[in-house]
């Protein structure tokens, strides 16, 4: 006999639509563009002819810029959000991340990112009012360096190299730094993140949105702080009625995500599942650089809350991917499934790996809460011999 699927299940994502392709590929063209223009200046300008040395040079030097441009760029949203009091979260570039910890900051290699090559995530301080002037400083500070780099490698190409190569070198580096700035001025969105240019252009068209969006990474920030969800603060993280799913924005799904965390944390079932209605139905129009977050959330409402394996387990493989270590997170959601299907040594494999990695949590309020389940798991599993593989629970 077959079952209705669980209204909570996460609904098939349609695929991209054309006109969002396009655009991307369009974007490429663009960059392309400008910097195949750059890269004829310096050909015709600057290169002997016929040398073909000085073209590979020129076409290395150019890629090699890219990369030392993307971190200028993620280095000049860093001391931008630091001059106007924001606290550091992470930061990545490509694979590699550097992230707070219950240790401290720690280095390590992850995947890719989908939709940008690099982020820098600093939050605004918790206990002061949200500054849209702040916002805009950050938001400007990775193009604002770029530019500066550039017009210094300007002035040294012009004044103090002599050799060919390093008057290549530098130009083509000068040439990456402006179509990076350009490009990163330009308003688009990729993957679900906003580039500088549509960040900006939000907080001229919609203030009070913009002002909502930085109210949620100040509860983020208290979290990095110790606060844990269920003593977040009414006057950053209101109650009341939520968004559409389907028109719902980033900041909004977001918003969300922490009620629900908060509602969990104060038991109250009736918030949580509000919250729980509102990502699954938004599931299907999520943008990618947020799905893992929302399966993740799934995941733990579906067990703290209704004690569902089954849709735990059909959420629970679209949790992997954050630019965050999740570690911790994700072997006590993965013990908690293997309990309730009975897999006692396969939780208590997990249940290590959770505290293992438990320091690594990124935030103080979280590393209490998964602390605290962590601490329950154990003791049903206490209850159980080493070996008892096959038990109930």
């Amino acid at each position: 006999m077959d079952h209705a699927p669980h209204p909570l299940a996460p609904q098939p994502i349609p695929e991209a639509p054309k006109k969002g392709k396009l655009g991307a590929i369009l974007l490429q063209a663009a960059i392309g563009a400008v910097a195949g223009a750059g890269a004829t200046v310096l050909v015709m300008e600057i290169l002997p002819d016929d040398d073909a040395m000085s073209i590979v040079l020129l076409v290395v030097a150019l890629l090699v810029s890219g990369w030392v441009h993307s971190l200028v760029h993620e280095a000049g949203h860093a001391i931008a959000g630091l001059s106007v009091g924001m606290q550091p979260l992470a930061y990545g570039l490509g694979p590699v991340r550097f992230e707070r910890s219950g240790t401290g900051w720690r280095a390590r290699w992850a995947g890719g990112i989908d939709g940008v090559g690099g982020f820098a995530a600093l939050l605004p301080r918790a206990d002061a009012p949200p500054s849209l002037r702040g916002q805009a400083i950050y938001l400007l500070g990775g193009v604002s360096a770029n530019v500066v780099a550039a017009a210094l490698a300007v002035l040294a190409a012009m004044n103090v190299a002599d050799h060919p190569w390093t008057v290549i070198a530098l130009a083509a580096f000068a040439t990456m730094g402006v179509v990076l700035a350009i490009v990163n001025l330009y308003p688009f969105e990729s993957g679900g993140w906003l580039s500088d240019g549509a960040g900006l252009r939000e907080l001229r068209r919609d203030p009070a949105h913009a002002l909502d969006g930085l109210r949620v990474q100040q509860v983020m920030q208290a979290s990095m702080q110790g606060v844990r969800p269920r003593d977040w603060s009414e006057q950053l993280l209101p109650s009341g009625p939520l968004p559409d799913p389907k028109s719902a924005s980033s900041a909004a799904v977001l918003a969300a995500m922490l009620r629900m965390a908060r509602a969990e944390d104060r038991g109250d079932r009736a918030e949580a599942e509000a919250g729980a209605a509102l990502l699954a139905a938004h599931w299907p129009h999520s943008k990618a650089a947020f799905r893992p977050g929302i399966a993740l959330a799934m995941t733990s409402f579906a067990l703290t809350m209704l004690d569902d394996a089954t849709l735990a387990k059909a959420w629970r493989p679209f949790g992997d991917g954050g630019i965050l270590d999740q570690t911790a997170h994700e072997a006590w959601l993965d013990a908690e499934i293997a309990v309730r299907e009975g897999r006692v040594d396969d939780a208590r494999e997990l249940l290590a790996k959770a505290r293992e990695a438990l320091p690594r949590v990124h935030d103080e309020g979280s590393r209490v809460v998964i602390a605290e389940f962590l601490e329950r798991l154990s003791a049903r599993l206490d209850a159980h011999a080493p070996g008892d593989g096959a038990a109930s629970m």
